[in-house]
């Protein structure tokens, strides 16, 4: 006969059995949905990442470059179009180049296969497809001839520019584009990201030359150029098949900088130091070492740069300042001797690309520029900070012959007032802020309930205002950690994109973007 005794312990062990095995499924669940790679449950390694170009579209002879460019990290091959509704459901890119006509019938298996959830990333393509997929509405042509490209999904400020060769004529469209063209103050929107049904798409209206036309070019550096080109490729089909990117803001705590420079060659004139001393400005003077004969003796609000790498050391026995910049725009440097032999630590130049070349050496990229003129129109000039300094370090190099004459000084007053509106600081400072941006490097991982953010600071100070971007299919509605002391927010959110920023970080920090339910 059991007893109640027994039945009572019978039921304990029940109940305790019941939240073990509860306590273990809530555990699982948690780690699954906060610790593992949605990548790694359908599958992460190069043999299941497939990008597909679609046969009988004229595309396959793109299939060498393709595999060239993408080859390490995709599975590149050609599928028929009967094909597409087999892989639709698995995390596969469609890559559709040029495919400017194409008949009914194929336009609804492609957009059935995004609908069921592939990833397409297609260009230059069929107005009925782009309608169908985008949703986008067309609002004017942009005609052929020379522009500047804005990288998509590798900077949120569109940072790395290069200069292109457009031969055809291609849409424009009505919505916030991931990718520009610029002439003069003008900005054309090319690129455009998106979901459609359960699938992500991203779709670009320029030819697919220009990833293989060597008029795509960043600067001399022919290596660099294919790297880019590299990077904004294989950003456009990672987006396809993971459905987010996320980039970091170039600068940490500033989002515009304006450098106020010289250039002393020949003579030496006391006009700029009197004008900046007077205004009050942080200012970089470059000086050809040669035409130095004393002692210098600037406020600390005056950095001494070199023009001469060779020669650097003359300029150093004038001035108490450790001399680090170096600019010449007559010369192009061998930088690993300006680094190694010179001691050096950066360099201003008209190259487009602002980057970590050698070390810790810095090259700074000013295309926002203004070599101020006699003649030069004062609204013109305020434009064009206003302009240019949303995308790049904007310079104002001031010639001291101009500042002998009161009107003269009256008017590059008025512009410097108007540049005051954003930081101005030394081009020592601008180098330490991109140096210690490259220090921060981030980790990212997809989980079922949002995106994990690992954040590393390797800076060895307190770094604060880290800003990155997320552009991403997935939208979010707050930020949550394990930790108490992360002082993170959502500071802008588009349809596209959301910006996130970071308030203070001493090393490393760890958060997650949840999704909106």
């Amino acid at each position: 006969m059991i007893e109640k005794k027994d039945i009572k312990e019978f039921s304990v062990i029940i109940a305790m059995s019941l939240f073990l095995l509860s306590l273990s499924l809530w555990v699982v669940y948690y780690i699954i949905d906060n610790y593992v790679d949605v990548d790694s449950i359908f599958g992460g390694n190069v043999e299941s990442k497939n990008v597909y170009i679609l046969e009988g579209v004229g595309d396959e002879k793109y299939l060498p470059f393709v595999k060239k460019i993408l080859g390490k990290k995709y599975n590149v091959s050609l599928i028929k179009e009967g094909a597409l509704n087999e892989i639709a459901s698995k995390r596969n890119v469609l890559l559709l180049i040029d495919a400017k006509k194409l008949d009914e019938n194929t336009i609804y298996n492609i957009e059935n296969y995004v609908k069921k959830g592939g990833a397409l990333v297609f260009n230059y393509s069929d107005q009925k497809l782009v309608q169908k997929i985008t949703h986008l509405k067309y609002t004017d042509i942009l005609h052929s001839g020379k522009y500047k490209i804005q990288s998509p999904l590798l900077s949120p400020l569109k940072v790395d520019k290069q200069d292109i060769r457009l031969y055809d004529d291609i849409f424009l469209y009505d919505r916030e584009a991931i990718l520009d063209f610029t002439k003069e103050n003008n900005s054309y929107g090319v690129m455009w990201n998106g979901n459609y049904g359960k699938g992500n798409w991203v779709y670009f209206s320029f030819p697919f030359y220009l990833f293989q036309d060597n008029s795509l070019v960043y600067i001399k550096d022919k290596l660099l150029s294919i790297r880019k080109r590299i990077d904004l490729l294989t950003s456009m089909v990672e987006y396809g098949y993971y459905g987010y990117k996320v980039v970091k803001y170039p600068f940490i705590d500033k989002k515009r900088m304006v450098l106020i420079n010289e250039y002393i060659d020949y003579k030496f004139h006391p006009n700029f130091i009197n004008f900046v001393e007077k205004m009050g400005l942080k200012a970089t003077l470059f000086i050809n070492p040669n035409i130095v004969h004393k002692k210098l003796n600037f406020s600390k609000n005056i950095e001494i740069a070199t023009m001469s790498d060779v020669d650097k050391w003359k300029l150093q026995k004038y001035t108490s300042q450790t001399i680090v910049g170096y600019s010449n725009e007559n010369k192009q440097p061998d930088i690993k001797q300006l680094y190694n032999k010179y001691g050096l630590k950066y360099m201003i130049g008209n190259g487009s690309n602002s980057g970590i070349y050698f070390n810790d050496f810095v090259v700074l990229a000013h295309d926002g520029f203004n070599d101020i003129k006699l003649e030069d129109d004062l609204e013109k000039i305020k434009k064009d900070i206003d302009f240019y300094s949303k995308y790049r370090i904007y310079t104002i190099t001031i010639h001291s012959y101009i500042l002998g004459y009161k009107d003269n000084f009256e008017f590059l007053k008025q512009i410097i007032n108007h540049a005051k509106k954003y930081p101005i600081l030394k081009a020592k400072e601008i180098a330490v802020y991109y140096k210690d941006s490259s220090k921060i490097t981030m980790k990212t991982m997809l989980t079922p309930s949002g995106l994990a953010i690992q954040i590393t600071n390797d800076t060895l100070k307190e770094i604060h205002n880290f800003t990155f971007r997320v552009y991403s299919k997935y939208k979010f509605d707050r930020i949550e950690s394990n930790f108490f002391n992360i002082t993170a927010k959502i500071v802008k959110e588009t349809p596209t994109y959301v910006d996130v920023k970071v308030q203070k970080m001493n090393k490393n920090v760890e958060f997650y973007l949840r999704f909106k339910k």
